[in-house]
């Protein structure tokens, strides 16, 4: 067992770039959803850090990229199409390799973990259950399970309450702004994870840093 992981008792876990690979599927369904708006798509590259932060960013980042104004008016009235276009193209989403080794290892290990996400909760369940996930989670707290999401601390420490876990022996285990705002915020340990080219220098306050889990499993 990856030896940093010992000292807490329960570990949370991001989704979205953290343990799943669906930011091919969510760029594609924001330039499904705005190609009879905006002249351009966005290029991959340009918006596969943000897929961890939801619809609503991706939305922004699609303006932005085509120099078009917009308010928050704009941006919710595509969130439904958003949304209906994901459903169609979430199923082919794949793990990152390793992931459920270690998502298995904190298991035989009788830790607590968490799923803590912004993904809401009309696809989180059916994907954990897709990939044969659903043993090894103790809890999973979409937005619409807690009172405010990430990156609100909020959103880590009703997952707590909620499963009887305690902040000072817990850890959270993500990759985009929003997870290290928030486990700052709630003052939890974060591990982060560069899957999309993220880097340590990117989240200098991050008490851990990864490339990827195989690199993690094998340096202890």
């Amino acid at each position: 067992m990856v030896t940093f992981f010992q000292q807490y008792d329960t570990i949370m876990f991001d989704l979205d770039g953290t343990l799943i690979n669906s930011a091919r599927e969510l760029v594609d369904t924001m330039n499904e959803t705005i190609e009879n708006i905006l002249p351009k798509a966005v290029p991959f590259d340009k918006a596969q850090k943000l897929t961890g932060l939801g619809s609503r960013p991706l939305l922004r980042c699609a303006f932005d990229y085509n120099n078009t104004p917009y308010n928050d008016d704009d941006i919710e009235k595509l969130v439904p199409a958003f949304m209906d276009i994901y459903d169609h193209k979430m199923d082919t989403t794949q793990a990152f390799d390793d992931a459920e080794m270690v998502l298995q290892t904190l298991y035989e290990n009788n830790k607590k973990i968490l799923l803590v996400t912004n993904k809401p909760r009309r696809f989180t369940p059916r994907i954990i259950t897709a990939l044969g996930w659903d043993r090894y989670f103790n809890g999973i707290y979409c937005p619409e399970d807690v009172s405010l999401k990430k990156p609100h601390p909020d959103h880590l420490l009703d997952a707590l309450k909620d499963s009887g876990g305690n902040p000072q022996s817990s850890l959270m285990v993500g990759d985009s702004q929003a997870d290290y705002d928030a486990a700052l915020n709630a003052n939890i340990p974060i591990l982060m994870v560069g899957y999309y080219g993220q880097q340590h220098k990117d989240f200098p306050k991050a008490d851990y840093f990864t490339e990827n889990y195989k690199q993690l499993l094998n340096s202890h």
